[in-house]
């Protein structure tokens, strides 16, 4: 028992200095005129660490509406998730304000419906701009909170193609005169198959008498969650939240959290899957390429992890020879699953193929690095035994 423990300690550590950086980028400001709104629109546009490092990776796209007033937690959150790889490296796109009534609550005027021209500021001019500038995947999250959950929530029915997954943190339902309400239920009801994710959530508002707003908030909320339920339309993910030690102003940190983790809950693997295999491990992200849409792999760290786990913890060898292999075909120009699968093909006595993979390794490492010096010392060594 011991042992194990240490070995899990030791797999911790591994774990932490696999997925370690520090995000040097700064934040890029953005001003677009949008014809549709007749106004200059600011924006913050924050870049994954690997952005400028690999200039062949696309990455989804998170837009964060109230960007000049919520944009440091958030941005915060996907930096440390995604460091630790539960969650993939993501482009955050900060929309700042200029008028939130005028472009997040819905009217009853088809003509003057401020939505509706936000929508499409967002559909044909913001986003395009996005892509055209950035490297973007075609998975786009749309995240708010109050009003902006309104909004949200208001976009997930009228423009149910535009965004692959909606947050909506204590949305203001009611404020609207129940319009975005009874728009995302006729939806659910009348919709059998919607391929998008939903997060909603609630703190204590309506709780205590005497805010009818706040009561029709909660009201709301409820009669949408009910709604989701029991709804049958197929490839919808959704998930509601019922924070009751949440404030209103504190439901969008604690659900920001819960939102990415559970949309991206197959990112990463599990001792449990790591002890079934390669096998187990494909079966785990082509679940997740469906429900995203695009095709996943798995991080190198992770499969890296999992044959550490089968060789140290499990010391089942030979299922860590496979990991490890399948670690090679997955990341061919990555320096630690080469010279990992290396050892392994030494303690399997294949000596050839491990110098074989030493030399791919050794011609993609700093000449002047402690590594390099290791692995040409490694090479002569087993060159010795041939």
């Amino acid at each position: 028992m011991q042992k194990i423990n240490l070995n899990i300690v030791s797999l911790l550590i591994t774990f932490v200095s696999l997925f370690s950086y520090a995000n040097e980028n700064k934040d890029i400001k953005e001003v677009i005129h949008s014809n549709t709104l007749n106004e200059d629109r600011t924006i913050t546009v924050i870049l994954p660490e690997p952005y400028n490092e690999d200039k062949e990776t696309t990455y989804p796209v998170i837009y964060l509406l109230d960007g000049d007033q919520k944009l440091d937690f958030p941005a915060e959150v996907v930096k440390r998730l995604s460091t630790l790889n539960m969650i993939p490296n993501l482009i955050i796109v900060a929309i700042d304000n200029t008028n939130r009534r005028r472009d997040f609550v819905p009217s009853t005027d088809e003509n003057n419906n401020g939505p509706h021209k936000f929508i499409s500021f967002m559909e044909k001019e913001l986003i395009p701009f996005i892509d055209n500038k950035y490297r973007t995947k075609n998975y786009k999250i749309l995240a708010g909170h109050s009003l902006a959950g309104l909004l949200t929530l208001y976009t997930f029915q009228h423009k149910p193609e535009l965004f692959q997954a909606h947050f909506a943190f204590s949305p203001s339902l009611g404020s609207d005169n129940d319009i975005t309400k009874e728009k995302v239920i006729n939806f659910l009801n009348k919709n059998k198959q919607h391929h998008n994710y939903l997060y909603v959530n609630l703190g204590r508002e309506g709780l205590i008498a005497g805010d009818e707003g706040l009561f029709a908030m909660r009201k709301n909320f409820i009669d949408l969650s009910n709604v989701l339920s029991n709804s049958q339309v197929n490839a919808l993910r959704f998930k509601t939240e019922l924070l009751e030690d949440e404030h209103h102003f504190t439901t969008y940190l604690i659900g920001f959290h819960r939102a990415l983790m559970d949309l991206y809950k197959n990112w990463f693997v599990p001792m449990e899957v790591s002890k079934e295999g390669v096998a187990a491990i494909k079966k785990r992200y082509q679940k997740l390429s469906s429900q995203l849409g695009y095709e996943v792999t798995p991080h190198e760290g992770w499969v890296f992890v999992s044959g550490l786990i089968n060789d140290r913890m499990f010391n089942d060898k030979k299922q860590a020879y496979d990991i490890h292999k399948y670690n090679v075909q997955l990341h061919p120009t990555n320096i630690r699953a080469l010279s990992t699968m290396a050892s392994m093909y030494e303690e399997f006595n294949e000596v050839e193929p491990a110098i074989d993979l030493l030399n791919k390794a050794i011609a993609l490492e700093n000449k002047d690095s402690e590594n390099y010096q290791r692995l040409n010392r490694k090479i002569e060594d087993l060159k010795a035994k041939l």
